[in-house]
Order: C-alpha cells, then structure tokens, then sequence
C-alpha cells in the first residue's frame, strides 16, 4: 500500500486489491480535504483500466492538458489550435492526418507545419531498476 496526499490535502491511497480472480489495486481518495472519511472515494481497478489511466496521466504529465486521443475527426482541412506546450493557441489546419498517431499542421502564418502526437505514450511502463527485495514498485517509485 502507498499513501499520497493531492492538491488539496486530502489522504489518497493505492493498494493492490485481494480480488481473486483477477489482479486489481485500489485508488483514490479516503480522507477529503475537509477530513471527512470517504468510503467509496476510491476506484478499483483492473491492469488494462491501470493501463489507460496511466497513458491518459503521462500525456498530462508531458504537455500539461489531457489532450487528444484520436485523429478521426481531424481530417485534412479541419482547423485546429495547438494544446501543448510548444504551440498552445496557435491556429492551424491540418495537412496530414493518421488516426491513433499524428496529425501535422500548418498555422496561420504558413509556417512550416508542426506535428502534434498524442496515442505515442506507452502502454505499458517499468522503471529501469526493479525495487529492491521486500519493496513495492509504488515505494520505489515514491523514492
């Protein structure tokens, strides 16, 4: 089990769950800020829902927004405005699409066009050193 406090002061947890049947952990939040004990704040999770949070998060941690998670609906032609870092607020057009891995674009000024990626986080992730005998990767990590 690991513990965490958020934003707010509130005390978090993830705890690998005893689900028989399959691998879980726990998450979420068990004091608000307020200190009021919450019994349902946390999730339980299964190893591919772990999977698509921890894309979701690393893609917030990288650039600072949620981003966007697919190019159907960013066809050539379509205006966009950049979200990351590097172009937050720029207005653009799209010049090349390729669902689930880019989409480059060409901003107002003619400039040379910039890709924005976002389905390149990995799924899956280890650090590069395993945690030491009788350590959790949550301890490791957290060290």
């Amino acid at each position: 089990m690991g513990a965490f406090v958020d934003r707010y002061g509130a005390s978090c947890s993830i705890q690998e769950s005893s689900y028989p049947d399959e691998e879980c952990v726990w998450l979420g939040v068990e004091v608000d800020a307020t200190g009021e004990i919450t019994p349902n704040g946390r999730m339980h999770l299964t190893r591919e829902l772990a999977r698509q949070i921890a894309e979701v998060l690393l893609h917030f941690a990288e650039e600072g927004t949620l981003g966007l998670y697919g190019a159907e609906d960013y066809g050539v032609g379509a205006w966009v405005v950049g979200v990351s870092r590097a172009n937050r607020g720029v207005l653009g057009r799209v010049v090349e699409a390729q669902p689930g891995t880019l989409i480059r674009v060409q901003n107002v000024q003619g400039e040379e066009p910039w890709e924005c990626a976002w389905n390149l986080v990995p799924s899956s992730w280890l650090p590069a050193q395993p945690p030491p005998q009788g350590r959790s990767l949550y301890e490791h990590l957290e060290d």
